[in-house]
């Protein structure tokens, strides 16, 4: 047989049981060796196919160690608003919230900095942990204010208070966004399942209508392994 057509072959069948979820995310896939004798090829074919494989962004590849099935991340894209749930729906996952905290309180210092809001003015504070396909991506810290969200419930937190928002004509219109890279602490790392120490990315997230109206600011702890910050930039010549 062709040795093209074998290492053709030998990527359909790994990249079907990839995609298949055979191997899991994260998961170490046999070695060379092993898929050598299991196929009835050469080392060469199989390390064509791996090394397509990972062309592709299917498998990453460590020396030393082994062939892994690649990590699915959240791929956050600048410039455009798009919801959690959207995001994580538009990647071909399967989004899901966990809510731990729900309440209606006067707005906290956050809240005013960010919002301008008074210290009277009431927010729904909510926490969040938030997955895709059943695994931790991030942990949410956010308040929404009272007078434009209206009432909110502990279902529409673990769904989408952005698409509830929408339902009920509350459309953002603009937002701002900062990131700080930090450490896990003993509660965060409780949040995401990850150990003390870990590296983590803080997103600080306010949004408006278009009429400068404040509607929420969200504080975001991203594990790292699992988000993908993208950023379009365009030059004028």
């Amino acid at each position: 047989m062709n040795s093209n057509l074998k290492y053709q072959q030998v990527y359909d069948i790994l990249a079907s049981n990839i995609k298949n979820e055979f191997f899991l995310p994260g998961q170490k896939i046999p070695s060379e060796n092993e898929l050598a004798e299991s196929y009835n090829v050469s080392r060469v074919t199989i390390r064509k196919a791996l090394e397509q494989l990972e062309t592709e962004g299917l498998v990453d590849r460590e020396k030393g160690k082994g062939t892994f099935v690649k990590r699915k991340t959240i791929e956050k894209k600048m410039g455009k608003v798009v919801s959690f749930t959207e995001s994580t729906i538009m990647l071909g996952n399967t989004p899901s919230s966990k809510c731990i905290h729900f309440e209606k309180k006067r707005s906290p210092l956050i809240a005013q900095n960010y919002l301008n809001l008074n210290e009277g003015d009431e927010v729904w504070a909510i926490k969040r942990i938030r997955y895709a396909n059943g695994l931790i991506v991030l942990y949410e810290e956010s308040y929404w204010v009272d007078s434009v969200c209206g009432q909110l419930t502990k279902e529409i937190a673990e769904s989408s208070i952005i698409g509830h928002l929408r339902t009920v004509g509350v459309r953002l219109g603009y937002g701002k966004q900062e990131f700080i890279a930090l450490s896990a602490d003993d509660e965060l790392a409780g949040f995401l399942g990850v150990n003390v120490g870990f590296p983590l990315l803080r997103s600080t997230m306010s949004f408006f209508t278009k009429n400068d109206e404040p509607i929420f600011i969200a504080v975001n702890y991203y594990r790292t392994d699992r988000v993908t910050i993208t950023s379009t930039r365009y030059i004028d010549d």
